[in-house]
């Protein structure tokens, strides 16, 4: 008997699996050393500054502060006399291309009535500022900003179309809590 001539070895499938996974493997490994390079430019281009009640972030396309402490962030006047609260104030601004935008919030105590402060802040303010006064049974919370109304409270409220500027007046005792907030965009100091 002739021995029959053997047949040609057959690519295997499994060598063609191996390829794929090899490629898919190859190219989730780009895509991860890309993802590192992006997050490396980013890391040197981004600066955090955190000292005292303060954070600030500055990157390439604008900066984003937030403060807490002290300083007279929201531009109302404070009536004479007024105790500032500490730990009751914060300042978040976001700035980008040579504008800016945030959330101010000061709470200050006075010994003086609600009555009195109220007559200093209808003196001081401008007319774009108008009073408000609760309504009872309706709703006690100004639109978009943090401050409660209650009934007994007054607040002095300028709501144009790039921001609202709000001073709120609530009894305390036989003084006065005054609230002060600037939110949207922030009026030159």
């Amino acid at each position: 008997m002739a021995a029959s001539p053997m047949p040609p070895p057959q690519k295997s499938s499994s060598n063609v699996i191996w390829w794929v996974l090899g490629i898919i493997g190859a190219c989730i490994t780009l895509v991860i050393i890309a993802g590192l390079v992006v997050i490396s430019v980013l890391v040197h281009k981004v600066r955090v500054n955190a000292r005292d009640n303060k954070v600030e972030i500055e990157t390439p396309v604008g900066s984003l502060k937030v403060n807490q402490d002290n300083e007279h962030t929201t531009g109302l006047p404070v009536y004479p006399g007024a105790t500032l609260e500490k730990s009751q104030g914060v300042n978040f601004d976001v700035e980008a291309n040579g504008k800016s935008a945030g959330l101010a919030i000061e709470k200050y105590t006075s010994d003086d009535p609600r009555e009195k402060v109220q007559d200093w802040y209808a003196s001081k303010l401008g007319a774009e500022f108008k009073l408000q006064v609760a309504n009872p049974g309706g709703n006690d919370q100004i639109q978009g900003l943090p401050i409660n109304v209650k009934t007994t409270d007054v607040s002095f409220v300028d709501d144009r179309g790039n921001g609202a500027r709000v001073v709120a007046l609530a009894r305390h005792g036989d003084g006065t809590e005054i609230t002060l907030v600037r939110a949207g965009k922030k009026e030159p100091q």
